[in-house]
């Protein structure tokens, strides 16, 4: 995958993530619930005190985030996630190392503000 392939791929993504996340608010509301938890234990996550009953889901971890030193990790690299909650991710990474992907196909990387490709 060439640079300017790759920020399609990047700009596709947000695209289809934010219509992801307003078509699930539209039908949950889930961004008027006031708090949210995610059990490790359990695999849920639970959005509560909302104007309805809590919403409860079943989730998978893609990753983790530290903003102190902008640093992301894929979840089939963190051993401290349970296997049962990134059971999908090993086809993540198998499709950056396809593409030739270094955000996908590495565990962790630096995160900037701007991705620079295969850097």
């Amino acid at each position: 995958m060439n640079d300017s392939e790759f920020e399609k791929f990047v700009e596709d993504s947000y695209k289809f993530m934010h219509e992801a996340i307003s078509s699930c608010n539209n039908s949950w509301d889930f961004q008027s619930y006031q708090r949210w938890d995610m059990s490790q234990d359990t695999g849920l996550l639970t959005f509560s005190e909302g104007p309805n009953n809590p919403i409860i889901c079943k989730v998978q971890i893609i990753g983790t985030y530290q903003s102190t030193i902008n640093y992301w990790r894929w979840s089939w690299a963190n051993e401290s996630i349970d296997d049962y909650l990134k059971v999908n991710m090993e086809k993540v990474r198998q499709f950056g190392i396809d593409n030739e992907i270094y955000e996908i196909s590495t565990g962790a990387w630096e995160v900037v503000t701007k991705t620079t490709h295969g850097q």
